[in-house]
């Protein structure tokens, strides 16, 4: 029971550094703010890749307490592929806040803007779909 506390405790407090990140994101991609803060952007991406490690670490001794339930369920294997899907984008968010940092999105080259508005699509999309399944494979939905 601590675990799944401690799971879902990191699950949320991660989300909303996630939702704070959007929020200047969207700030920017709709040139409310011309380029965001480098140190800002450094530390929310660091924090939320700290998140990202702790949700998949208490996520992996879940399992490996009842590793034969999880393993056969479809819905763990779905999760598990959004996970990755959440882990390489994050690793793509990090390449490209350089723009941001730097160049207003409206100056940005028409295929600049498009990477930044897909890896953000694909993340919102795929935090969802990760935590609805979660709350599948718990019962709570």
């Amino acid at each position: 029971m601590h675990m799944i506390l401690l799971h879902v405790g990191s699950i949320v407090l991660t989300f909303l550094f996630v939702l704070y990140a959007d929020e200047q994101g969207l700030r920017y991609l709709r040139g409310k703010q011309k380029t965001l803060s480098m140190e800002r952007v450094r530390a929310l991406h660091r924090i939320v890749a700290a998140g990202l490690s702790v949700i998949i670490f208490t996520g992996a001794l879940m399992v490996y307490q009842d590793p034969s339930f999880y393993f056969a369920q479809a819905t763990y294997w779905v999760k598990m592929c959004f996970v990755l899907v959440l882990v390489v984008n994050a690793c793509v968010i990090g390449y490209l806040s350089r723009f941001a940092v730097r160049t207003p999105f409206q100056e940005l080259a028409k295929r600049e803007q498009w990477m930044l508005l897909a890896s953000g699509g694909v993340a919102a999309f795929s935090w969802v779909v990760t935590i609805l399944l979660g709350l599948s494979l718990s019962g709570w939905w």
